[in-house]
């Protein structure tokens, strides 16, 4: 008989154990239920842009703004109209301006080039002569341009391939006194190759 009490008396004490385990931890879960908690971090404010702010405020305020709804293509969209708006609001939307000079010139230079390509069509010329001749005519038209080309032709004379870091490296430096001038010009800071 005293077999039969042992054994209940370990499986009695296995069952209390287990009790006050399961006990513990559903008191636990309880007071993890109803104690209080502090409220999530307000996401930042998407209001206008106050005074100058950086471009990388203003990216942030968009993307509060949009949050996480919109994905792919129609992000992107969203996040450029949003910049652009909140640039032209802060006064900072220079960016239309450069673009609009940026075609003017580009629209010049191939007027420029279509004159010299007219000038010379008449003539007969090799291949290798009517594009020296095209080009010196387009160096004298526009100054900027004869300084890219003679930057290439070193370039080329280096033996650099195009769209090489080297390639660009070298027209960075050699053309680099006008891009200095013009970071200067429009008042932004210049960027470090």
């Amino acid at each position: 008989m005293s077999a039969i009490s042992t054994l209940s008396a370990k499986s009695l004490v296995k069952a209390a154990i287990l009790g006050a385990g399961l006990t513990i931890f559903l008191i636990g879960l309880a007071i993890a239920q109803t104690a209080p908690v502090a409220p999530p971090a307000a996401p930042p404010t998407a209001t206008a842009p106050q005074g100058r702010e950086t471009g990388r405020a203003i990216a942030q305020a968009c993307q509060a703004e949009i949050g996480t709804s919109v994905r792919g293509p129609d992000r992107r969209e969203a996040m450029r109209k949003c910049v652009e708006d909140k640039r032209e609001k802060a006064g900072l939307n220079q960016r239309g301006d450069r673009r609009a000079e940026r075609g003017n010139q580009r629209e010049e230079r191939q007027k420029a080039r279509k004159a010299c390509m007219d000038q010379t069509k008449d003539q007969r010329l090799t291949v290798d002569e009517r594009k020296s001749a095209i080009q010196d005519c387009v160096a004298k038209a526009d100054p900027q341009q004869a300084k890219m080309l003679e930057c290439r032709k070193e370039a080329e004379a280096k033996k650099l391939e195009r769209r090489s870091s080297e390639f660009r490296q070298h027209m960075r430096t050699c053309a680099g006194p006008r891009r200095a001038n013009k970071a200067a010009s429009s008042g932004l800071p210049r960027r470090e190759p």
